[in-house]
């Protein structure tokens, strides 16, 4: 339940998606990025919607050198471009009493008939992708967090760490998580948000051929045939938590509808 009065620090935001959501429930929300287009970007927004929307241009990695103290920590969609243990200590270091860290993972797929299977589907000519059902992926990310969690507060364990802060607090650990499934439109829109030219060119492929290739195969394909999934996960760690085992595989999966994304 994020209040007007809590402290909430988006990491890697971006263009500020999800904080300026999270702004339209607490006037303290930070967004912290690497990127000074990103914070401008995600400035603007924020004038435009009224909401307040305090900006940090810094890299994540060195969150555990921010001097300070937050109700909630959420990052969306960007762990994987992260020192995954410089965040999680960084999260220690700033995470107050009760404090909750929020991680939303997500992957999509596509039917090997879909327009664009050559390149969203596993076997991508970017380079392939195994075949593994989304819940054992998120089993094996939310279980590498909660360990990094309980190894940063391990008992008895003699350590000198100018970066943590000295009064005592509860550790962080697992308090449990959530699957949901989206139908949505995975088109040319989706593709260009996607891609970069560097992961064209990485992949040996000629950028100009490449999207006209695209654009012919989705102008040629009606909106049923553009469908795809994507599954999205929300991990909690909060301050106090038991950390009881958590099997993503008897999750419930909620299903939140199709979007008309393009």
């Amino acid at each position: 339940a994020i209040g007007p009065a809590s402290a909430v620090l988006d990491l890697a935001g971006g263009p500020g998606d999800l904080a300026l959501q999270l702004a339209a429930h607490s006037s303290q929300v930070t967004l912290m990025d690497w990127s000074r287009g990103f914070l401008q970007s995600a400035r603007r927004r924020a004038r435009a919607l009224g909401r307040p929307l305090q900006t940090v241009h810094e890299s994540c990695n060195r969150l555990v050198h921010d001097d300070g103290s937050y109700d909630v920590l959420t990052v969306c969609q960007a762990l994987h471009w992260l020192d995954d243990v410089a965040v999680c200590r960084g999260a220690a270091r700033v995470l107050g009493a009760g404090g909750h860290f929020f991680v939303v993972h997500s992957a999509f797929d596509v039917p090997d008939t879909h327009p664009l299977a050559h390149v969203l589907g596993p076997d991508s000519v970017l380079g392939r992708k195994p075949r593994r059902a989304f819940a054992r992926e998120v089993q094996a990310l939310h279980d590498r967090v909660a360990l990094l969690f309980k190894a940063l507060d391990t008992p008895a364990v003699e350590r000198v760490d100018p970066t943590q802060r000295e009064h005592a607090l509860q550790p962080l650990a697992s308090a449990g998580a959530a699957l949901y499934r989206q139908q949505r439109v995975l088109s040319l829109g989706f593709l260009r948000g996607l891609l970069t030219p560097r992961h064209l060119e990485a992949a040996g492929l000629d950028t100009d051929a490449f999207w006209a290739d695209a654009q012919a195969r989705c102008a040629a394909a009606t909106p049923a045939q553009l469908m795809g999934r994507h599954d999205w996960a929300l991990l909690h760690f909060r301050r106090g938590a038991r950390g009881a085992p958590t099997r993503l595989s008897a999750c419930p999966v909620l299903d939140i509808g199709c979007a008309a994304l393009g």
